[in-house]
């Protein structure tokens, strides 16, 4: 007889035995409903009902299908649903808009199939070490949190942002509206927003930043990249190092060029810039953070994007159609990503735009080079399928002829 070292199996990653409390508690009585179904399945196939917990629980991951965030976005997911499971909140519980429903329902969908996933994985180590009750309680932990993700996130009656909105509507609260599209039609003109300013306690450099912003709509990150100022006769043109660009994607650089004459609303602002030609403007991570601040304190959820939303507006008015100038302004290597983008009709002519010339030809689709269309996801059957497919299979028995016709008489 071989002798093993007794050991222990190691636990789950937090937050995945966080939710157990609050979360189960919540929707005891859809878990025993469950619970009670399996066992009675279970009763009739003659199987160890955790192993069918654990056969239901793999079915439930297989429905919801693998994603594979990148880095950057799995850990916002994990500080997200950290934070929701410290408040013992799901996403339908504190979403006020739209957007922010499906930015928390993504982060949970995903965190919360990570933590089961562990689990199932925790049962497993337990099991080969030879903890069968700590293998089967894992088991069920991940069977309970799993029935409970089905119904928050693939069930056709799962909660909506319609269901919380009604909700939201008839308690009588304000439902708060993040779009920058609606936030650049409110947006102050560039010289509007420097006079604005001056009553601030800030610095010449975030009124600098401010004019670039205004003016030119540049991402935030692009200035932390550094944008170098040019003057050519009466134009004023900024060259951009451009940002969320890869082998297909993005403008590498961009030089976009606005009238020194006739500005207008924002004549005041381009002034201020025309001072600093031949220099090479670089903010850092505090002076974005100040700018936002001062954006903010001179309307409520201003932002360096929404003057991206802008000047697109205004891009779009001023080409007459020319999609592929409107694509090297926001810096984009596709002409279709613009339609995310402002509105010709928006566009107030604050700035007087003349013209843009990216680093990359603008492609007239958004795909790959050399691909026709874009690949499609393999459909995979949901359990409800499943069930529906497996009555269609089930043979039925053939009614006699005589079933529902004259009955002879009797010899």
């Amino acid at each position: 007889m071989t002798y093993r070292k007794p050991t222990t199996s190691p636990k789950p990653s937090q937050p995945s035995r966080q939710a157990m409390g609050w979360l189960l508690s919540r929707y005891g009585d859809l878990v025993s409903a469950e619970h009670a179904r399996v066992r009675q399945e279970a009763e009739r196939t003659q199987d160890d009902p955790y192993i069918a917990c654990d056969k239901m629980t793999k079915d439930i991951l297989k429905d919801n299908g693998e994603r594979v965030p990148s880095a950057d976005t799995v850990a916002e997911y994990r500080r997200t649903m950290a934070r929701l499971m410290k408040n013992q909140n799901t996403p339908a519980d504190v979403a006020n808009t739209l957007g922010s429903y499906n930015k928390l329902r993504s982060a949970w969908r995903y965190a919360e199939a990570e933590a089961i996933k562990d689990l199932r994985r925790a049962s497993e180590r337990a099991r080969k070490a030879g903890n069968l009750n700590e293998a089967r309680s894992l088991t069920y932990e991940a069977w309970a949190r799993a029935v409970v993700f089905h119904a928050l996130c693939l069930d056709a009656d799962r909660p909506t942002w319609a269901a919380r909105r009604r909700e939201m509507e008839g308690q009588g609260l304000k439902i708060k509206s993040k779009s920058k599209r609606a936030s650049a039609r409110r947006a102050p003109t560039p010289d509007a927003l420097l006079v604005s300013m001056m009553g601030q306690r800030r610095n010449a450099r975030v009124e600098l930043l401010a004019a670039l912003v205004s003016v030119y709509g540049v991402r935030p990150s692009e200035l932390t990249k550094g944008v170098r100022l040019a003057a050519n006769g009466h134009s004023l043109r900024v060259k951009v190092a451009g940002v969320k660009v890869d082998a297909v994607r993005g403008q590498v650089s961009r030089t976009l060029v606005v009238s020194q004459t006739g500005a207008g609303q924002s004549g005041l602002a381009v002034r201020l810039l025309a001072q600093h030609t031949g220099q090479t403007i670089t903010a850092t991570p505090a002076d974005l953070k100040a700018l936002w601040r001062a954006l903010n304190e001179v309307q409520p959820g201003l932002s360096a994007y929404s003057y991206r939303h802008a000047r697109a507006s205004d891009v779009k008015a001023a080409s007459g159609g020319n999609r592929k100038m409107v694509a090297e302004w926001l810096g984009h290597a596709n002409d279709k990503s613009q339609s995310a983008y402002g509105y010709s009709r928006s566009s107030r002519g604050a700035v007087a735009i003349e013209a843009a010339k990216g680093s990359r030809e603008v492609r007239s689709v958004k795909t790959l080079p050399g691909q026709t269309k874009r690949p499609t996801r393999p459909v995979v059957p949901t359990m409800s399928a499943k069930i529906a497919a497996r009555r269609m299979a089930k043979p039925r028995t053939a009614a006699s002829p005589l079933a529902n016709g004259p009955k002879l008489p009797a010899l």
